[in-house]
């Protein structure tokens, strides 16, 4: 916290002043910004590297497979080498699949940007109304803790699950015309 009220301009305040625990708390919202940011562009590239990784390994089974077929090889030296192939991209999928990596990351960004404004929103609220919450250190501590969880894992993915839980499916209006299958819209509630 010392460097975080140093950063707010707030050393030498006293610890019991309410405007320098909120600063500091909206300094340690910033740095937690940043490392949430560096997150997620991880998120991304490791979303990346692993379709990349996939289609090396898938590519690398086609022209072994292409190769075993002109040669004098069996067929069970091909169904080996194919199913090796598989067993390998397979394996990628199971390293990063444990990582959040199977929702869009896209859809993960926004989510948390969502849940960070909200929270930002709601402690600028609560400093302009009930300005006491930011008397001492641990309460702004207590806020910076409570807004890094909207980074985790656990939060992300509860935060996507009651999303799906409750949407809801609605077909759109018909229009006139030729009576056709209308694409079926899956929105969440607002909240």
């Amino acid at each position: 916290m010392t460097s975080l009220r140093e950063a707010a301009r707030c050393s030498d305040a006293p610890v019991n002043l309410p405007d320098c625990n909120y600063a500091t708390t909206l300094v340690g919202f910033n740095f937690v910004d940043e490392q949430c940011d560096a997150y997620l562009h991880e998120l991304f590239a490791i979303d990346k590297e692993r379709d990349r990784a996939k289609n090396v390994i898938n590519g690398a089974g086609l022209l072994t497979n292409t190769i075993l077929a002109v040669s004098p090889a069996s067929k069970i030296t091909m169904a080996i080498a194919a199913h090796a192939f598989g067993l390998s991209s397979s394996y990628v999928d199971v390293a990063t699949d444990s990582y959040l990596y199977k929702t869009d990351t896209g859809v993960i960004y926004k989510a948390v940007e969502e849940m960070q404004l909200e929270y930002r929103t709601r402690a600028d609220k609560d400093f302009r109304e009930r300005p006491y919450l930011f008397e001492i250190e641990p309460q702004a501590y207590g806020a910076i803790r409570g807004y890094l969880r909207l980074c985790m894992p656990p939060t992300i993915q509860s935060k996507m699950t009651s999303a799906l839980a409750n949407a809801t499916a609605a077909a759109p209006p018909n229009t006139k015309g030729p009576q056709t299958l209308q694409p079926v819209d899956l929105t969440a509630p607002k909240q």
